[in-house]
């Protein structure tokens, strides 16, 4: 509990004294041992041996063994018990001798005293403070009205001067040396203004042996309990009138921490020995270990019969591989049953291991093997994960041959029809999906390979590609507009130089060796034909229209001269504009007429709605004047 410091009036009883709640601690039970006794027991009473064993050890198997003989360092022991002769004992059970408390200073009226009681009950360190648990320790208590009625355990009034001492009986340490006090106890206070300290009587004086002792609380708050041992000065030794003593002061501050202090089962020793333990192993050093992890288990022990064990690891690693021996050569063989694969056989061969091995295969003899090479691997593994392996290759051929045969040159023109055929197989699936022997195509630049599948009658399949140049055509570009209308009375003209590309023929009505004669001709709307040819002697044409006219009239001709149409181009409905009534004849690009109209004079429609896109020539007469026009249809 916390001593009370700076206490508010809500915490005073109906005298004005402070309450202090019990500080509550448990206590150890001991036999009592009384007055000044010799005898030999263990100075701890958890002592014994303490054994360290050897590093694991790893080592490879011996060749042609599954394990090996392995020699280990030994285990080392030592052991906490001693020998030791206790000259004096003491843990409070019955009253035997103490004198409780001493003035060593000036005390308050009602001075914080030394007492025996089960109130502050022992604990064997590390325990935690229990109250009233039956075993009796010496401890300093309150005794003012401070306290109330309670027993109150190890807790002070830190508001009234105290200065105490506890002294033991005399002990008689005559032929005694190596003097050693062991003690439990707990204690806090305040620094050195709230203290308890270790003092002994040297026959003389009583002198400080330890200045402060101070333990640490338990997170419940309870004092922990704690051992304390310390050698005593050779003044003590051989001493007829020697005494220890426990010395308690507190100034009145009203500042501190519980408990004050506790005191339990005191011992005084001299002499000890330590025997070293034997050790024996589960498996000696130098025994054959198998292949595998072996603990070998290691016991200590002491003189008083106390053991203490550990363990440690022997690893022998098997690091020999299966040997495989017969392992069969390549083969190769042709397909013998359906599917187009074959049966094939095989002697197994045989592994051996230090240890044992188990052999395993991809394929076992009298599997069936598909077309093209099968690597079959036989693996030898042992229990450690060592493995060996030898493989042969199993190629199965297949007898099918696919052929195709084009009756073109590999090089043909865009459009060309060509017949492929196939042979070889019984039955046939074109990359088409034709399923006949023989493949019609017309060549075009997207399809220039073509690939068939044949089946024999066993089921093995075989393919054939063949790839075929297609030859594109080039571009005809044809434009005579500028001999829209020719007379009939006009001489030849020559055509080279109104088609590209340079180096085709002319052909049609009135040409002759690329030269177009109107009178020829003959009056009319011609068709003539312009055909070019490529590296590959692949064709090209293109076509325009030429027109003859008599020419009669020619000086009315003016008449004409403001005939408009329009809009031009367009999709299919226009606009002609003349001043005097006219006769309208329309020619499509082949030269035949499609429509025939008389207009007044002003604006009139023309429509082409249903008609096909490209050029017309527009035939317009007046007054034995005649006039073309080009009129443009587009989508």
């Amino acid at each position: 509990m916390r001593v009370v410091a700076h206490v508010p009036a809500a915490c005073l009883d109906n005298l004005g004294y402070i309450v202090l709640a019990k500080h509550q601690l448990m206590k150890h039970f001991f036999p009592a041992l009384i007055g000044i006794v010799a005898m030999t027991h263990f100075a701890h009473a958890q002592c014994g041996p303490t054994v360290i064993c050897p590093s694991n050890v790893t080592v490879n198997n011996t060749t042609g063994q599954c394990g090996a003989n392995v020699t280990y360092s030994p285990a080392t022991a030592t052991t906490t018990c001693t020998s030791t002769n206790v000259i004096y004992s003491e843990n409070f059970q019955s009253t035997v001798g103490w004198t409780l408390n001493t003035n060593t200073g000036t005390n308050g009226t009602t001075p914080n005293t030394w007492e025996i009681n089960a109130t502050e009950g022992g604990v064997l360190p590390p325990g935690c403070g229990v109250a009233n648990n039956g075993d009796l320790t010496l401890h300093i208590t309150c005794t003012s009205l401070f306290c109330g009625s309670f027993i109150t355990g190890a807790v002070y009034n830190a508001s009234i001067t105290s200065n105490k001492r506890t002294e033991s009986p005399v002990i008689n340490t005559t032929g005694y040396t190596g003097l050693t006090l062991n003690f439990d106890f707990i204690s806090m206070g305040d620094g050195m203004n709230d203290n308890a300290s270790v003092v002994y009587f040297d026959g003389t004086s009583w002198q400080t042996l330890t200045a402060s002792i101070k333990s640490v609380n338990c997170v419940s708050g309870q004092g922990q309990w704690t051992a304390y041992t310390a050698t005593l000065p050779v003044a003590c030794e051989n001493n007829p009138n020697f005494r220890i003593g426990f010395n308690w002061t507190n100034n009145n501050d009203n500042v501190g921490t519980d408990p004050s202090v506790a005191i339990n089962n005191i011992t005084i020793t001299t002499g000890s020995s330590s025997p070293i333990p034997t050790i024996t192993y589960s498996q000696a050093s130098g025994s054959f270990f198998p292949v595998g992890t072996t603990t070998v288990t290691a016991t200590a022990t002491d003189f008083a019969s106390n053991t203490d064990i550990c363990t440690f690891t022997v690893t022998v690693n098997d690091v020999e591989s299966p040997a495989i021996a017969g392992c069969p050569t390549n083969m190769t063989v042709p397909a013998n049953t359906a599917g187009c694969s074959a049966i094939v056989n095989w002697s197994s061969p045989v592994a051996t291991d230090n240890c044992s091995a188990t052999l395993n295969s991809t394929h076992v003899s009298g599997s069936v093997f598909p077309l093209g090479t099968t690597t079959v691997m036989y693996t030898a593994t042992d229990p450690a994960g060592n493995s060996s392996t030898c493989s042969f290759d199993v190629t199965v051929v297949n007898p099918a041959i696919v052929t195709i045969t084009s009756m073109m040159d590999p090089i043909v023109c865009e459009g060309e029809t060509d017949t492929l055929v196939a042979s070889g197989a019984s039955t046939y699936v074109w990359s088409t999906s034709s399923t006949n022997d023989s493949l019609v195509v017309v060549h075009s630049p997207a399809t220039t390979q073509w690939i068939v599948i044949g089946t024999d009658a066993n089921g093995c399949t075989a393919s054939d590609t063949i790839s075929v140049t297609v030859s594109s055509p080039v571009v005809v570009d044809v434009n005579t507009s500028l001999l829209d209308t020719m007379c009939i009375i006009d001489g030849p003209v020559s055509l080279n130089s109104f088609a590209t590309p340079a180096g085709g023929v002319w052909s049609g009505p009135g040409v002759t060796a690329n030269t177009f004669d109107p009178s020829v001709a003959g009056v009319g709307a011609h068709v003539v034909t312009y055909t070019a040819y490529n590296v590959d002697s692949c064709t090209s044409t293109g076509t325009d229209i030429i027109y003859v006219d008599i020419c009669l009239g020619i000086a009315a001709a003016d008449n004409l001269s403001a005939v408009t149409i329009y809009p031009n181009p367009n999709n299919g409905l226009f606009t002609i504009e003349s001043v005097t009534p006219t006769l309208v004849e329309i020619f499509n690009p082949l030269g035949e007429l499609v429509l025939t109209q008389n207009i007044p004079a002003g604006k009139n429609n023309l429509s082409l709605g249903q008609s096909s896109v490209g050029i017309y020539v527009v035939k317009v007469s007046s007054n034995n004047s005649v006039k073309y026009l080009r009129m443009v249809k587009e989508n």
